[in-house]
């Protein structure tokens, strides 16, 4: 999983679950469309996790690591607060 620092990052609750959009040191940025799971069975919470890892990411200037199992729709997204999976059901947007 490459760790890259954190530039801007956006994280929107939608009726279809949350979308994340978080922009690292490429030019394109990461899109993504999480569901909820068994793993994350709450969207508002998920959103609320996204969110204050990211904003803890920005403000210490921690890397996020991100890698991709689009074929099994899963992303995984290492923020630097710790949560009970990293592990999401998700699709590129």
């Amino acid at each position: 999983m490459a760790k890259r620092p954190l530039k801007e990052f956006e994280v929107k609750l939608v009726e279809e679950g949350v979308e994340v959009s978080i922009v690292a040191d490429r030019i394109k940025p990461y899109r993504y469309l999480i569901t909820t799971d068994e793993r994350h069975p709450d969207a508002k919470e998920l959103a609320r996790h996204l969110e204050a890892g990211l904003i803890e990411a920005k403000e210490t200037f921690a890397k996020v690591g991100i890698s991709e199992y689009l074929e099994r729709h899963y992303v995984f997204i290492e923020l630097p607060i710790q949560y009970h999976s990293n592990q999401y059901t998700a699709r590129k947007i």
